[in-house]
């Protein structure tokens, strides 16, 4: 008997150093496996709108390569597009100047909303749920509007399941204001910060473009990025676009051939008449209300009545007195006033930028002195 329970005790002892053992190569065999890496760099396609939108038929243009878009609130409208910085030799309109381009390294093209109340850009991106799951993910870009005007534009990510079911909260940037740009039209750098939840397997980028006043939507937008790297990641050479080309529509495809018609002799038309071409307004063509500028106007205040031109209306209208935005109209009748009491003695510029609903720009200035001292009150 005693020789028997020594033998059972042996192999229960053996069983146990057997165990610990397993267990040891198991550790030790996990720690030897490479840690789980999410997916490095920007994941965003054509994230600066870089890549020359399609030329679609009648003229209209695509909206940005590898986003999905779409309007709301503006059926009949236009946008949003990869618009050029200046314009282009295409004959796109100046929306944003070349100069706010070139201060944030911004390429060629800019994220322009268009002629619609909101423009929605969409794109999802398929991640491997245990890479990311408790991951940093850092979203961000460079934002912005025009001048005093409230539109504004921000960059998403929502979290979805293989099921398309979203998880948690999404991870936004903060809206870029009038106040936040000084009233001007530029760009400004916002990032947002959050954790990945377990489960997720794609990565739903939204890019919205909110107008709240004036007739384009005004949200700009470039440089956008979506990484798990705790950095942005670096801007890539812009490629110049130089004149931003369109990419063409690809040509339709050709059915069978048909039979050529019978030969008639041909007709001539008449030329046709070329419609009246209409000059760019002046600014004296279209405001009222400017008193002389070689008087002083010291203790002066005066209203600028803005009158539609010719086959034309005024969009919107800024005022400006030494490059400080005064006020901004638009509407039926726009007037603005300006006013030079209690000024000191100096040399004063009212300048007057209206943008006509087709689309041109009218700007001119004023140079005005004030001549009287500045009363002090005893």
């Amino acid at each position: 008997m005693a020789r028997t329970h020594m033998r059972s005790s042996t192999a229960t002892m053996l069983h146990r150093v057997a165990g610990t053992a397993a267990l040891a190569g198991a550790l030790w065999a996990a720690a030897a496996l490479p840690a789980l890496a999410a997916p490095p760099g920007n994941l965003l396609a054509d994230p600066g709108a870089e890549v020359a939108p399609v030329a679609a038929p009648g003229g209209n243009l695509a909206s940005p390569q590898g986003w999905t878009a779409s309007i709301a609130g503006s059926p009949g409208n236009q946008g949003p597009y990869a618009s050029c910085y200046g314009g282009g030799a295409n004959g796109e309109r100046l929306v944003v100047d070349r100069s706010v381009g070139d201060a944030i390294d911004g390429g060629a093209r800019v994220f322009f909303g268009g002629q619609v109340d909101q423009a929605t850009l969409q794109q999802d991106i398929g991640v491997t749920p245990g890479d990311v799951a408790g991951r940093t993910l850092l979203v961000g870009g460079d934002f912005g509007g025009y001048e005093g005007q409230a539109d504004d534009v921000t960059l998403a990510v929502h979290f979805l399941d293989a099921g398309g079911a979203e998880l948690g909260s999404p991870v936004a940037t903060a809206p870029v204001s009038a106040t936040d740009r000084g009233y001007q039209t530029s760009l400004l750098l916002r990032e947002a910060r959050g954790t990945v939840p377990a489960g997720t397997s794609t990565l739903r980028a939204v890019l919205t473009q909110t107008r709240h006043e004036g007739t384009d939507n005004d949200g700009y937008a470039d440089n956008l990025y979506v990484t798990f790297d705790a950095t942005a990641p670096a801007r890539a050479t812009p490629a110049g676009d130089a004149g931003c080309p369109l990419a063409q529509a690809p040509p339709p495809v050709p059915g069978p051939a048909a039979a050529p018609p019978a030969l008639a002799p041909p007709v001539v038309a008449p030329p046709a008449k070329k419609p009246p071409a209409h000059r760019k307004p002046s600014l004296a063509g279209i405001v009222r209300g400017l008193p002389p500028t070689k008087r002083c106007v010291s203790r002066r205040a005066f209203r600028i009545r803005l009158r539609n031109p010719k086959g034309t209306r005024i969009a919107h209208a800024t005022v400006k007195v030494n490059h400080r935005t005064v006020a901004t109209r638009k509407g039926k009748r726009v007037t603005a006033p300006v006013n030079l009491r209690g000024l000191p003695k100096g040399r004063y510029t009212v300048s007057i930028t209206a943008r006509l609903a087709d689309h041109r720009t009218v700007k001119g200035a004023r140079h005005y002195r004030t001549c009287a001292k500045r009363r002090h009150h005893a």
